[in-house]
C-alpha cells in the first residue's frame, strides 16, 4: 500500500512520486527565472534545491511466449501488420504515418519519418514525437515477410 500524507485540511492523500516533485521544481525554477529576468525578483531560489533521486520502474515488457501468442491471435486479423509494427515497439502515430517509400525491403528496414494522428474529424500529419523518434529500425524476418506479402497485394 502507497504511504500517505496529511494535507492542509487534516485528509490524507499519496505521497508525490520523485518524478512529480522533480517536476514542480522544474517547473518553479523557469517560473523564477522568468520573474528575474522580468525584473520583479531578485534571486531564484528553486536552484538551490536538490532533484530527488527517482529509480525508474523497470519496463514491463512481453515475454517470448506472450508475443508468440500475440501473434497467433492476429493471424487472420486484417490489421496482423499494424499489430505487429506495435509489437515492434512502434507508436501509433509512426504506424499511421507509415509509407511504403519507409520501407526498405531489400535492406529489411523501416524508417520512421512522420506521424500520423486524428483528432476529432481532423487529421493532423506531422514529424515524429521527438528527434531522437526519427529512426531507422531492423525489419525482423516475420514482420519484413509480412510486409513483403502486403505490397504484392
Amino acid at each position: 500500500m502507497a504511504s500517505r500524507a496529511a494535507s492542509p485540511r487534516d485528509r490524507t492523500r499519496k505521497k508525490w512520486s520523485p518524478r512529480s516533485v522533480n517536476y514542480m521544481l522544474s517547473l518553479l525554477t523557469a517560473v523564477l527565472e522568468d520573474q528575474m529576468q522580468q525584473g520583479r525578483a531578485t534571486r531564484n531560489v528553486a536552484r538551490l534545491l536538490a532533484r530527488i533521486p527517482a529509480s525508474p520502474k523497470p519496463p514491463d515488457t512481453l515475454t517470448a511466449a506472450e508475443v508468440e501468442k500475440i501473434l497467433k491471435h492476429i493471424e487472420t486479423d486484417r490489421d496482423a501488420i499494424a499489430w505487429q509494427l506495435a509489437l515492434t515497439g512502434l507508436r501509433r502515430g509512426e504506424i499511421a504515418g507509415l509509407r511504403w517509400s519507409d520501407v526498405d525491403l531489400d535492406a529489411d528496414t523501416l524508417t520512421v519519418a512522420q506521424n500520423r494522428i486524428s483528432y476529432s474529424k481532423t487529421i493532423v500529419e506531422g514529424t515524429p514525437k521527438s528527434r531522437a523518434s526519427r529512426r531507422v529500425l531492423p525489419l525482423p524476418d516475420r514482420l519484413a515477410a509480412a510486409l513483403r506479402t502486403a505490397k504484392r497485394q
